[in-house]
C-alpha cells in the first residue's frame, strides 16, 4: 500500500518529532554530566526540561544511596 501525501506527512512529522526528543535528551545528557553549564543547557531546550532533569536526577541519586544504605 502507497502512502498518501496525509500520511507521508505524518510519518514525517513523526520522525522529526523523533529527533528533536534525541537532541533534547542529548543536550540534557550532556548537562548531567557537566559537560554543559546549567545556563547553555536552558538556552538549548528551556528551563522546563532543565528542571524536569534535575528532578530525575535528583530522585536518581537519592535511589542510588538508600540501596548503598540498606
Amino acid at each position: 500500500m502507497v502512502p498518501t501525501t496525509g500520511q507521508h506527512m505524518t510519518d514525517r512529522n513523526l520522525a522529526e518529532l523523533g529527533f528533536e526528543d534525541l537532541w533534547k535528551n542529548e543536550i540534557l545528557r550532556k548537562y548531567i554530566d557537566g559537560e554543559l553549564s546549567r545556563e547553555e543547557a536552558i538556552e538549548l531546550v528551556g528551563l522546563e526540561n532543565v528542571q524536569r532533569a534535575d528532578r530525575e536526577t535528583a530522585v536518581v541519586e537519592e535511589d542510588v544511596d538508600w540501596g548503598l544504605d540498606a
